[in-house]
């Protein structure tokens, strides 16, 4: 007999049915898995998180919500297009019931087109995480990082929470946030690539597949595709290649259409510039 897969997953009000959205697509590609999904919160509605548990339980899934006291992560830098949310990621570890010793962990912004109990099941040997690589240390070399030495990409984790635990990951991570607020460009992704350097196992491209412009191959299928930065297919002026298959699986899945997002003048006209010299 398979086990449950166990998904964790933060959300805030402004990304409920985007989450609704990826936890659809999860389930759809993987109809003969059961899943457990953990949900952070910090003060969702029951309005609000109605058509997310609608989607885990038409699939006959189970939905546990999780309370987070934002409080504890006040510290946190937060700037750019992200909430304290964000660092909903750092906390799994010490949230998720103790008897729990793994979980995959998935951002909002992505969508799920391939079975995961590859990756479910994946050995992490003396590693404490799985993720796919986001470029090498010359590109972040604020960090401090090795010029030869990877940098993972947080959208798509396998966490050994018995290792995080037993090593204060979550702590050190969190400290590293404090005392370098300015060496932080990528939030708690910056913290765990820090603390977890020499310590992750690399997956596949396919399994955290980010489009980049420039980037020829945008063939969908078989990936978990993640729409990071400002490629958001919710947004007006996105040009991701794949933005029509999230607006498809919104709307199997039975959630309202998308209200477009127009951003700022300074967003408008760099899209229009880049649409101009293509």
């Amino acid at each position: 007999m398979k086990s449950q897969i166990s998904i964790c997953c933060a959300v805030d009000v402004s990304y409920t049915f985007h989450l609704a959205t990826m936890l659809f697509s999860l389930f759809h590609h993987n109809q003969d898995e059961e899943f457990e999904i953990y949900l952070l919160h910090s003060g969702l509605s029951s309005q609000e998180v109605a058509p997310i548990n609608r989607i885990v339980t038409s699939f006959s899934n189970r939905l546990h919500l999780i309370l987070v006291d934002d409080q504890v992560l006040k510290k946190a830098p937060v700037f750019g297009h992200i909430s304290i949310a964000t660092y909903f990621r750092l906390m799994v570890p010490n949230l998720l019931p103790k008897g729990l010793s793994r979980v995959l962990y998935l951002d909002s912004d992505i969508l799920v087109l391939v079975k995961v109990r590859r990756i479910w099941e994946l050995e992490l040997g003396d590693h404490l995480l799985a993720a796919v690589k986001d470029g090498e240390g010359t590109l972040y070399n604020y960090l401090g990082l090795r010029e030869d030495e990877p940098y993972f990409n947080a959208g798509v984790l396998v966490i050994d929470l018995e290792g995080w635990r037993n090593e204060a990951i979550a702590e050190k991570a969190y400290k590293f946030l404090v005392d370098n607020p300015e060496k932080i460009k990528y939030w708690d992704q910056d913290a765990l690539n820090f603390v977890l350097r020499d310590r992750w196992k690399e997956m596949e491209s396919e399994w955290n597949f980010i489009w980049r412009e420039g980037l020829r191959e945008a063939n969908s299928l078989g990936r978990i595709i993640h729409f990071i930065g400002e490629h958001k297919p919710w947004n007006y002026y996105c040009n991701h290649p794949m933005k029509g298959l999230y607006h498809s699986y919104r709307k199997k899945a039975g959630l309202p259409p998308i209200k477009f997002v127009q951003e700022s003048l300074t967003f408008r006209t760099k899209a229009f510039l880049k649409n101009l010299i293509k």
